[in-house]
């Protein structure tokens, strides 16, 4: 479906690097503050809150659901349904906000307490970021061409916004990962979230899962990867688990690539008009593929 924010179609200034380099430089000497945890008042203290399960119903001669087989064979090719894990149950809830939430739990037993421990921190870090007067002060401090970059490059072009999508990618990790936590030594909530920063789990997502796969497949209750033991207590995916996801991703860039040399030759479309028709109207390419030059990889393997 169409995208309902401002997101821009620049293409001129795509810098994949040089965006890189400017939001390390806006977290640098670190976020939140001082860098350090986050201040008591941000989580807001202690709350009861209430949650209901609904069961996710298989497909017949399945263990995904109907929604899922299709997501898989019209967006996932080429992942096998065996190497994807569904949630049992569909969780819903009211946050601390009052923002209804959905998200799913299982089949591990650390149930519904990872979603929605994770959105509770995830709208604390929210709050601490929009109070951090250093971070306020380095993006004021963004000079034009630095804008340039980053509306040319990232999907959302506000240097605060880009922090706090990375903050909810990071409780999605989390939440999805968690459907797997029976493969892991870790046996209590904050035990696997530990566990997962410590085998640098959110670090290999963001470096080898291809664009929108985290956020489609999480709402969908499904992750494509299994963990395996590593050193020290750690864990990792098996090797077959990020062939799977390379070979995802390339297919995903293919496509991208190829619909772009059609809008253009066919269509006889600007770069930038093909990325509004294609990226922002359709919603059927990612924008930082799209533009990635074809000899190029979006992230190192590992």
């Amino acid at each position: 479906m169409p995208r309902s924010g401002p997101a821009s179609s620049r293409v001129d200034g795509y810098d994949r690097t040089a965006a890189s380099r400017i939001l390390a430089g806006l977290a640098f000497p670190g976020l939140f503050g001082s860098g350090g945890p986050v201040a008591a008042e941000f989580p807001g203290g202690e709350r009861d809150i209430g949650y209901r399960l609904a069961p996710l119903a298989p497909a017949p001669g399945s263990h995904l659901t109907a929604s899922q087989q299709r997501y898989l064979t019209s967006f996932m090719r080429p992942c096998p349904e065996a190497l994807v894990t569904s949630a049992t149950h569909r969780v819903t809830w009211h946050d601390s906000d009052g923002v209804s939430n959905v998200a799913h739990c299982g089949p591990s037993p650390l149930g519904p307490i990872v979603p929605i421990a994770a959105r509770e921190t995830t709208l604390a870090l929210w709050r601490a970021l929009a109070a951090d007067a250093g971070l306020a002060v380095r993006i004021a401090g963004l000079d034009d061409s630095d804008l340039v970059v980053l509306e040319a490059t990232t999907t959302d072009a506000e240097p605060l916004e880009i922090f706090r999508i990375g903050v909810e990618a990071t409780a999605r990790t989390l939440v999805q990962h968690a459907y797997i936590a029976g493969q892991t030594p870790y046996r209590t909530a904050a035990e696997f979230a530990r566990g997962l920063r410590a085998s640098g789990v959110f670090a290999v997502v963001a470096g080898t899962w291809y664009w929108e796969l985290q956020a489609s497949t999480f709402r969908r209750g499904m992750i494509p990867v299994t963990f395996v033991p590593g050193p020290g207590g750690t864990v990792r995916y098996p090797a077959e688990a990020v062939a799977m996801l390379r070979a995802m991703k390339e297919a995903t860039i293919a496509e991208a690539h190829a619909v772009m040399a059609r809008a253009i030759t066919e269509e006889k479309l600007t770069v930038a008009e093909a990325v509004q028709k294609y990226y922002h109207d359709l919603d059927q390419i990612a924008k930082q593929y799209a533009l990635l030059p074809t000899a190029s990889s979006p992230g190192a393997w590992p």
